[in-house]
């Protein structure tokens, strides 16, 4: 499968330690994208995000803008290639062992017509709105997290249109503004971790 990676020029040591991680776990066809470093570029949004606390005024800072900016760049291309499905990785992503083998199986059972599935997720513990499709795949509106998710070219659009307002981390906000219109699945347990993060299961 060909496999996106948004990376950070001014964090060559990531790219360099990303790329020795990645050719050892078998990540095939991989690419890689610039993002935008928040201590550079200076991104920021005006819109709050109260969700959890409502009239908080919280906006999330520069990094949490930057990495949903990459990923609604990294959209827009995978929207211009050929492929039906891609895999987008962050550079802190960390497949486990045996990774390979169970996302393949997993291919296999998940229908087609995808549109997302999350090989590295958090936060879905507890969430009895679950459906088991099969083996390790599950169905799900809940899955966070954006450091290793497949995602369908043909749901882009449709993503891209919604997305329009920058008001919350882009996991929580196609999970609450895409999701409920998506075909959108989890192995479960995740395949892929990340570094230096304690991830909620």
């Amino acid at each position: 499968m060909r496999t996106l990676c948004i990376c950070l020029p001014e964090r060559p040591e990531q790219i360099e330690a990303a790329t020795k991680h990645f050719q050892e776990a078998g990540v095939e066809n991989l690419e890689w994208m610039w993002g935008l470093d928040s201590s550079v570029s200076g991104l920021d949004t005006s819109h709050c995000y109260e969700i959890d606390a409502p009239n908080s005024g919280f906006r999330m800072g520069p990094k949490p803008v930057g990495i949903w900016l990459a990923h609604w760049t990294a959209m827009q291309v995978i929207m211009r290639m050929s492929d039906d499905h891609v895999l987008v990785l962050e550079t802190d992503a960390k497949f486990h062992d045996g990774w390979k083998e169970k996302f393949e199986a997993a291919l296999k059972i998940i229908p087609s017509n995808y549109d997302f599935l999350h090989i590295g997720h958090c936060c879905l513990e507890g969430f009895k709105d679950r459906k088991h499709i099969g083996g390790d795949v599950w169905e799900t509106k809940r899955a966070q997290c954006s450091h290793a998710y497949v995602i369908r070219r043909a749901c882009i659009p449709f993503v891209l249109k919604t997305l329009r307002k920058v008001w919350a981390p882009i996991d929580i906000q196609i999970q609450m503004e895409c999701f409920p219109n998506l075909r959108t699945y989890a192995v479960m347990p995740r395949l892929v971790s990340q570094h230096n993060t304690e991830l909620p299961p």
